[in-house]
């Protein structure tokens, strides 16, 4: 899809070739590397990837992806000699107006500190926070549940816990990233009470609606990075899960305000431990 432009300010689709520049653009800005995730979105048929340019030259980026009838915006990102001239407000217009083509009722994104105001302006309403915790992969270690890899026996029940949970249509993800998937059962009855899988970029959903369960699949399925450290994404409502990762010794490094617009989600947030990332839920 390709849009007109505004000013001197071009939006189009973004391509391939666009990946290297883009990510460079962004780490430039000092942000983190979304290489893979701007990788993955040009080639997925649910995601819609748009570059802001002046003169052939990139100044932003706006992604999106479609789960089913919700949509998820982010990241939105424009240089910082662009702010303020609206070039943000573009991109999310244009990510959001194709989402919304597409057929998405509910619209969701993660917003920084910079972006909740633009986005409060085009209709979006903060209606909860993500936080983000960091914490050793060694205190999670502990007696609880097993932890086995998924089967082909197992799939059903993995997607529609995942629809359950998350209140959206996420088989796509679940297909592109998996398998593996690891879950925890019931040992009595070997019914799935919870499961997790990583991404390419080391994020990756982690349902569970046991928190003994979710610490345990938080760490099976971590990115320990050199200093033995781990990040879980937990949403307010998980109250029993943020409590128990700061008895662990875990501490918030982050908080982002989740923000709606359209039809409400029905989710579960309590069952949340961590996502496949701010922009796909």
């Amino acid at each position: 899809m390709t849009t007109g432009n505004v000013g001197r300010v071009a939006l189009r689709s973004m391509t391939f070739p666009d990946v290297a520049p883009v990510t460079a653009l962004v780490l430039a800005g000092g942000w983190a590397d979304f290489g893979l995730v701007f990788a993955f979105a040009v080639q997925s048929p649910a995601s819609l990837a748009m570059v802001a340019e002046v003169a052939g030259a990139p100044v932003g980026v706006g992604i999106g992806t479609r789960n089913g009838t919700t949509g998820w915006l982010g990241p939105i990102y424009t240089t910082p000699a662009m702010r303020g001239q609206g070039v943000g407000r573009m991109l999310t217009n244009a990510v959001a107006d194709g989402l919304e083509a597409a057929g998405c009722e509910s619209l969701l994104l993660a917003a920084t500190e910079l972006g909740k105001p633009v986005y409060g302006r085009l209709g979006f309403v903060a209606e909860g926070r993500y936080h983000v915790f960091q914490g050793q992969a060694s205190a999670l270690q502990n007696d609880g549940p097993a932890v086995r890899l998924a089967q082909a026996s197992d799939m059903d029940a993995i997607r529609a816990m995942d629809r359950w949970a998350s209140g959206e249509d996420r088989t796509h993800l679940l297909d592109a990233f998996g398998p593996p998937y690891w879950v925890v059962d019931d040992a009595s009855s070997g019914r799935v009470k919870g499961f997790a899988l990583a991404t390419p970029w080391g994020a990756g959903a982690v349902i569970a609606a046991d928190p003994v369960d979710g610490l345990a699949l938080l760490h099976h399925t971590a990115t320990i990075a050199d200093d033995g450290s781990i990040m879980a994404v937990l949403p307010g409502e998980n109250a029993r899960g943020r409590s128990d990762l700061v008895r662990l010794g875990f501490r918030e490094v982050r908080s982002l305000p989740r923000m709606q617009r359209g039809r409400a989600v029905d989710w579960q947030p309590a069952t949340i431990w961590r996502l496949f990332s701010f922009g796909k839920g």
